[in-house]
This record gives structure tokens, C-alpha cells and sequence, in this order.
């Protein structure tokens, strides 16, 4: 007979999987990535970086700012741009970072697309009122190298 206030035996456990791997942490420790140290341009104290990588036809980039808090209706937004000819391309709108967490700054960005984007090292922060793909207020410039 079984003695009942004997633990069962557990079955057989499976291992719990992998984490995934975090994208901006990668972009950061990748030795093919570019780095841009962002200067204000708006004559303010704000300040980032930003990183660019082009492999294999696939473009990621990623910038981490410290910006000023916004007015209402307003948002920050960020631009890749190739000079000669001049040509730029937003990649979004940037998060706001309510809690402290690991990354330097208080708005993030995070952007990917399979596409050849090699030329585009010129990083750009504007300070936006409406999203209409044009970019307003310059805030935060700097190129990637």
C-alpha cells in the first residue's frame, strides 16, 4: 500500500525555453553597428545616441535620448537621412520610458525593415505637432560612423 503522505513523484519536467534574445541589446553589442552621439541643435540640453546597422539587406535602428518632457499634443520623432541626393524617411514616433529601467534615457526608438538602407547614417530627433511624414522641429542631429 502507497503511504499516503508521501510526495508523488513529479513527471517528467520539461526545461523551461530559451529566453529571446533582446533586439536592442543585440543592436547595441553587434560590432556592425554604427553609433551616432546625438547633439541638441534646438539650443537645449538634450542629448542620445543613436545606432544604425545595414546587414544583409536588413536595416535596425534604435535611439535612446534624453529629451524633454512634451506639451500636450506633441510627440518626438525620429529620421534616417542620406545627403546627396537628400533623401530621409522617418522611423517613428519614440516611447516614452515612464520607469527607470536599464536603458540610458528617457525615449526610446526601435525600428526595423528588410530593406538595403546603407546610405541613411545621418540620425535626426524632431519635436512633432502633426504626423504627416514631414519633420518639423529639429531637436537632436548627429551621423552615425
Amino acid at each position: 500500500m502507497e503511504d499516503p503522505l508521501k510526495p508523488e513523484e513529479p513527471d517528467e519536467v520539461e526545461p523551461l525555453p530559451e529566453p529571446e534574445p533582446d533586439p536592442l541589446a543585440l543592436l547595441i553589442q553587434d560590432e556592425d553597428t554604427v553609433v551616432a552621439i546625438l547633439a541638441d541643435v534646438s539650443g537645449g540640453t538634450a542629448d542620445g545616441r543613436g545606432f544604425v546597422r545595414n546587414i544583409d539587406g536588413v536595416l535596425t535602428h534604435a535611439v535612446m535620448a534624453n529629451l524633454p518632457p512634451l506639451e500636450e499634443g506633441t510627440f518626438y520623432e525620429g529620421w534616417l537621412v542620406k545627403r546627396g541626393p537628400l533623401d530621409f524617411f522617418s522611423t517613428g514616433m519614440m516611447d516614452y520610458l515612464a520607469m527607470e529601467s536599464m536603458i540610458d534615457g528617457n525615449f526610446l526608438l526601435f525600428y526595423t525593415e528588410e530593406k538595403d538602407r546603407s546610405e541613411y547614417l545621418e540620425v535626426v530627433i524632431t519635436l512633432e505637432t502633426v504626423d504627416d511624414q514631414q519633420p518639423e522641429k529639429h531637436i537632436l542631429e548627429g551621423i552615425a560612423q
